[in-house]
C-alpha cells in the first residue's frame, strides 16, 4: 500500500517544499505540493508531470476580484483529501511549513480533523529555532534586551530590533506543537547535531534533519569545472577565469540600507582585493569609477550562486545571513563574510563565526551590524582578515568535503527514519 504525504508550502519556500517532494516521492509514496494558487508560476511543468508529486493549488484572490473565504479554501483542501485518500493509502501524513501559520493557520485544523499527522518544517537553521524558543520562554529579569543565552553576547540588541521574539512573546509556530507529531529541519546533522537534540528535548518531540534541500543540480556542481551555455552567465566566469585561485569575493543581493550600500562601495574601493558583485535587477546598483572596476565586476545578470561560490577563484562570500545562502557556500566549502540584518540571519552568523568556525563578521561587534553602526574601516579589517586567513580557508575546505558525495546520507537516513515513524502511528 502506497504512503500520501501532502506538503504546504509559501511563498519564500516554494523551492524548498519541490526539493523535499522529489525526495520523498517513490512508486510508494506519493508527495503532493500544497501551494496558493498566486504562486503556480513558480512551478515548472518538469514538476507537474511527475506523477508521483501532484499539485494542488488552494484559491486565491486574483486582481480585480473578491478576496477568496476561508471556507473556500478549506473546501479544496478537504475534497483534494478526499480524493487523495479514496484509495486507500496504507499511511498519511502531512508536512506543513511554519512560515505559514501566520496566514493559513487553517491548514492544521483540516489535517488535524482529517487525522492525519502533522509535521512542522522549519526553513531555518536548528540553532536559530532553538535561540527563538529559549529567547521566547524566559521571562523580562532574566533575558532584559539581550534575547539571547548565555556566552552569545548579544548585547545591546534587542530581539524586536531583530525581529525575533522577546520574553514571553512567543514565536507563531509555538501553538500548534501540541497538534505535531515532529518537525523537519532544513539542516544536516553533521553541522548541528547539538541543536537538533537540543530542540527535540526542549519541544518533546522528533526531529528531523533532512537539508539541504537545495537543487540536484547544486550537488552535481561539487568539485566539477565551472561553464555556463547562458550568453550572461559565461561572461561571468570568463571574468572569474581571468583572476588567480582563491582570490575574490563574492558579493551577491545583499539587503542593506540606503546609507550602507555607500559604506559596502567604499570598503570595496579601498581593499587590495578582487570582488564580484551581482545586484538584483531594478534594485540599488553602485556607482564607481574606473580604479573599481579594474579589480571588481559588478553585474545584475543573475547568475546561481552556486555556480560563482563553486569557481576555483572565489575565495569569501559576503552575505547577510540567510539559511539557505549559507549551506550553498558552506556545501561548496567557502568562508563567510557575515553582514546579517534581521531575523534568525544574526543567529545564523553568531552559527557560522562562533560554531563551525568557517566565517568573520564585517564588524567586531554584532550590535553594531543590525543597529547600523558598521564603518567602512571596520568592514575593510573584516576582508583582509578572512582572504587571508589560511586556517579559516581549510576549516571550510574541510566543512564543505562532506557534501563532496552529494545529498548528505544523514539526511537521507532521516527521510527514511519519517517515513518509519509515520507507518507506526
Amino acid at each position: 500500500m502506497s504512503t500520501e504525504l501532502y506538503l504546504a508550502f509559501g511563498k519564500n519556500s516554494v523551492l524548498l517544499g519541490m526539493e523535499l517532494c522529489k525526495l520523498m516521492a517513490s512508486p510508494n509514496c506519493n508527495a503532493s505540493l500544497i501551494i496558493s494558487s498566486a504562486l503556480s508560476h513558480l512551478v515548472p511543468a518538469t514538476f507537474r508531470q511527475n506523477t508521483m508529486t501532484p499539485v494542488l493549488e488552494i484559491p486565491a484572490q486574483a486582481a480585480g476580484t473578491e478576496p477568496v473565504s476561508v471556507d473556500v479554501m478549506k473546501r479544496s483542501l478537504e475534497c483534494y483529501l478526499t480524493i487523495r485518500r479514496s484509495n486507500e493509502p496504507g499511511a498519511v501524513g502531512a508536512i506543513v511549513d511554519v512560515g505559514l501559520l501566520r496566514s493559513m493557520r487553517w491548514l492544521v485544523d483540516v489535517f488535524y480533523h482529517n487525522h492525519i499527522p502533522i509535521t512542522g518544517f522549519f526553513t531555518s537553521s536548528a540553532f536559530s529555532t532553538v535561540m527563538d524558543y529559549d529567547a521566547s520562554t524566559q521571562d523580562d529579569k532574566s533575558v532584559g534586551l539581550l534575547g539571547c543565552l548565555p556566552g552569545w553576547g548579544f548585547a545591546g540588541v534587542g530581539p524586536k530590533v531583530i525581529g525575533l521574539s522577546g520574553p514571553g512573546d512567543h514565536p507563531p509556530w509555538m501553538g500548534f506543537t501540541k497538534k505535531f507529531m515532529g518537525v523537519m529541519i532544513n539542516t544536516v546533522d553533521d553541522l548541528e547535531r547539538p541543536y537538533v537534540e537540543d530542540l527535540a528535548k526542549k519541544l518533546k518531540l522528533r526531529v528531523w534533519p533532512v537539508g539541504p534541500l537545495l537543487p540536484r543540480e547544486y550537488f552535481s556542481l561539487v568539485g566539477t569545472a565551472v561553464r555556463s551555455s547562458n550568453e550572461g552567465e559565461a561572461s561571468v566566469i570568463d571574468w572569474l577565469d581571468s583572476r588567480p585561485r582563491r582570490s575574490v569575493l563574492f558579493v551577491s543581493s545583499v539587503d542593506l540600507t540606503a546609507e550602507e550600500y555607500p559604506l559596502l562601495v567604499d570598503a570595496l574601493k579601498a581593499s587590495t582585493h578582487y570582488f564580484i558583485w551581482v545586484v538584483r535587477p531594478g534594485g540599488y546598483y553602485p556607482e564607481v569609477d574606473d580604479s573599481v572596476r579594474e579589480k571588481g565586476l559588478i553585474t545584475s545578470e543573475m547568475v546561481p550562486n552556486c555556480m560563482v561560490l563553486n569557481h576555483p577563484s572565489t575565495a569569501a562570500f559576503l552575505s547577510n545571513c540567510s539559511w539557505e545562502p549559507l549551506m550553498e557556500a558552506i556545501g561548496l566549502g567557502v568562508p563567510i563574510l557575515a553582514w546579517p540584518k534581521t531575523s534568525d540571519q544574526l543567529y545564523n552568523a553568531k552559527l557560522v563565526v562562533k560554531r563551525l568556525k568557517v566565517g568573520y563578521c564585517v564588524c567586531d561587534k554584532f550590535s553594531h551590524m543590525v543597529n547600523g553602526l558598521v564603518t567602512v574601516k571596520g568592514m575593510g579589517k573584516g576582508i583582509d582578515a578572512l582572504m587571508g586567513d589560511k586556517y579559516m580557508e581549510g576549516r571550510a575546505a574541510d566543512l564543505g568535503a562532506r557534501f563532496s558525495w552529494g545529498f548528505p546520507q544523514s539526511s537521507r537516513d532521516a527521510l527514511v527514519r519519517f517515513k518509519d515513524d509515520l507507518a507506526l502511528l
